[in-house]
């Protein structure tokens, strides 16, 4: 059991301080309770939004943030198992040393981690006028098994596509311009290359509320600094003596351009076509609420719901009534 404590004075210290979570109010009775809570707030009032709104993106956000580093983990890892298997276990990886390195610090963080901090599913006014969508969603785990099996499944998935689709032009064998086979590390770039762009563009589907074009700018600059930073230290021979020009050698070869834009394809289109049957057959409680504010547009522009949403509630404020 998880309990919440409030208080506002030096009497609820104890309380606070027992309590998994303390809220305290900083008013006439002093600050002792603000001073030992989590959370201070200054009004009773601000407490509604704090649970209502706060609390519901704190969850909403985490879980999501939770569910993306097992997908993209998965994405990552069972390429190598499978390189393992196809190699007899030697023991060699096909990335390359500095993108094992910067995978996890750069490449794959930069979309999630303003993902966890703007997302949002539900309009805030909407959670703060609305408090039963509280409880009615908390009846909807956001991380259930369920949902916990299924991006895990997505990210075997994807690992697979990432994989195979590479190693099929790769195993028909790849000549360079100077009459040497493709090494390892280049058929890596050709992977690294897939997996990058599978763990970006699926934080784009997932994304319930793009905050602005800035938001857009960031995830497409993670994409950049893979290009930019992978292509710096290839052309340095001190960073990587094996990985010397590899990284480019590969442009070259026009089964690299088809391989990447297969795996791509192949990767995000069985998502598609699995949430839009979803949401058009099998609509959840926040998918109903978003039909009900954007004319159903939220299905076909999932990206653009709460906008919409806020311009036909400032419309007509009525609309809000027949939510829940």
């Amino acid at each position: 059991m998880v309990t919440l404590a409030v208080g506002d004075g030096a009497n609820d210290v104890s309380m606070i301080q027992e309590a998994n979570i303390g809220i305290g109010i900083f008013g006439a009775e002093g600050s002792q309770a603000s001073q030992v809570s989590d959370y201070s707030i200054s009004k009773f009032k601000y407490l509604r939004r704090l649970l209502a709104v706060h609390g519901h993106y704190n969850t909403f956000r985490l879980s999501g943030l939770i569910k993306y580093s097992l997908y993209k983990n998965s994405n990552y890892v069972i390429p190598l198992i499978l390189f393992q298997i196809f190699s007899m276990f030697s023991m060699v990886i096909q990335y390359d040393a500095w993108f094992s390195t910067l995978f996890n610090i750069v490449f794959a963080s930069v979309p999630i981690f303003i993902i966890a901090v703007y997302d949002k599913d539900i309009p805030d006014w909407m959670l703060e006028n609305k408090p039963r969508i509280y409880k009615k969603y908390k009846e909807v785990s956001a991380f259930s098994p369920l949902v916990f099996i299924r991006w895990v499944l997505m990210g075997f998935y994807h690992a697979f596509v990432n994989f195979f689709i590479p190693y099929v032009f790769y195993g028909r064998g790849i000549v360079n311009k100077n009459g040497t086979s493709a090494s390892i590390l280049e058929y890596g770039v050709w992977t690294s290359t897939s997996i990058v762009l599978s763990v970006t563009f699926i934080v784009l589907r997932k994304t319930k509320y793009l905050i602005n074009k800035l938001n857009t700018l960031f995830i497409f600059l993670s994409l950049l600094l893979y290009f930019v930073i992978m292509g710096v230290i290839s052309l340095i021979r001190a960073f990587d003596d094996q990985f010397y020009m590899a990284f480019f050698t590969v442009f070259a070869h026009p089964q690299y351009y088809l391989s990447v834009i297969l795996c791509l394809a192949v990767d995000l289109l069985p998502p598609l076509v699995a949430d839009y049957i979803s949401h058009s057959l099998f609509p959840g409680y926040r998918q109903r609420l978003m039909d009900v504010l954007t004319d159903g547009s939220s299905i076909t522009f999932p990206h653009k719901p709460l906008e919409k949403a806020t311009r036909n509630y400032q419309k007509n404020e009525k609309q809000e009534d027949i939510l829940v």
